[in-house]
């Protein structure tokens, strides 16, 4: 039993670390690489908080409560406590659906086969892919293109790739460089349904240059929204999660929804490992719906394809 104690104690201390690390977030991009897991945070806190319980340490116990009811809550809210917009039946006949694919497909993946599959067989509307080089298009362009006439090739070599297919007519596209070293965010229009969709890829924070150059992404991105009139759709991988604050102010500032919102907790990174978070979105804002959101099977990449399932009253 002393050894179950010392164990609970220990853990109790390393949680709380994580819980101090978690709310310093905002003053460091390490310290920001922790509010991404906590789900994991949850988890682990549920199982040392019942351990102290049997060992009787109330007063600890206490304090990890009321760390994971700070934590948990949002999250728990956010992912199956907060129903998307009501939408009946009779708004969907009377409405046009479309869906949405998007991954990042991972330049060092070259399972095509894989992903290819896995479009054909969920046959969406808008495909949106990332890190696309030079060979990944050549090889989905030649699968695809009798499904999806109309083509955005922003393909290039390293992870600056963007490629886009469509089932449904382009209106006009732009390709928006907000610095040198982020990929592109591609704007198009569409006009039936009528929404102008954004796609894009933020850097992954793996060094302090590179979480500066997301989160300035991310917030110059916001702007441009701010001064989009219409309904909006923005898919991709933004390397963050709904658990920080540069994703939370981001949907804030715009208005925008979230598609996983009251579907539950949906990871699309390492998922089925204890890794797994949600790092790529969906949003919308405006004269559109959500009828469902989907993480799909793995295709070669350390993300998975996410779906949305949308409608535009007409």
């Amino acid at each position: 039993m002393k050894i179950l104690s010392y164990l609970s104690t220990y853990l109790f201390y390393a949680l709380m670390i994580d819980a101090v690390i978690m709310l310093l977030a905002p003053r460091w991009w390490v310290f920001h690489l922790f509010i991404n897991f906590v789900p994991q945070f949850a988890l682990a806190g549920l199982v040392v908080f019942t351990l102290l319980l049997l060992q009787k340490q109330f007063k600890k116990a206490v304090v990890l409560g009321i760390a994971l009811l700070f934590f948990s809550v949002p999250f728990v809210f956010q992912v199956y406590a907060s129903p998307p917009p009501v939408f009946s039946n009779s708004m969907k006949d009377e409405a046009e659906g479309i869906s949405i694919y998007h991954i990042n497909v991972n330049r060092i993946n070259r399972e095509y086969d894989r992903l290819i599959e896995s479009i054909m067989t969920e046959s969406p509307t808008i495909v949106t892919l990332n890190e696309m080089d030079s060979e990944w298009f050549a090889n989905t362009r030649d699968a695809l293109d009798g499904l999806y006439p109309h083509v955005i090739d922003f393909s290039s070599d390293g992870y600056r790739g963007m490629v886009i297919f469509s089932k449904i007519p382009i209106q006009f596209f732009e390709q928006q460089n907000f610095s040198d070293m982020s990929p592109p965010v591609v704007r198009i229009a569409f006009a039936e349904p009528s929404f102008t969709l954004f796609t894009l890829h933020a850097l992954s924070p793996i060094s302090a240059v590179w979480a500066s150059e997301r989160d300035t992404l991310i917030q110059l991105l916001a702007q441009e929204i701010q001064d989009t009139p219409g309904t909006i759709v923005v898919a991709g991988d933004f390397n963050t999660t709904m658990h920080g604050s540069i994703l939370r102010n981001f949907v804030k500032s715009t208005d925008l929804l979230d598609a996983r919102s009251g579907i539950g907790w949906e990871p699309s990174w390492m998922r089925g490992t204890i890794l797994a978070v949600a790092l790529d979105h969906i949003f919308y804002r405006g004269n559109a719906f959500v009828g469902d959101f989907r993480v799909l099977d793995d295709v070669g990449s350390d993300h998975r394809p996410i779906v949305a399932d949308m409608y535009f009253p007409t």
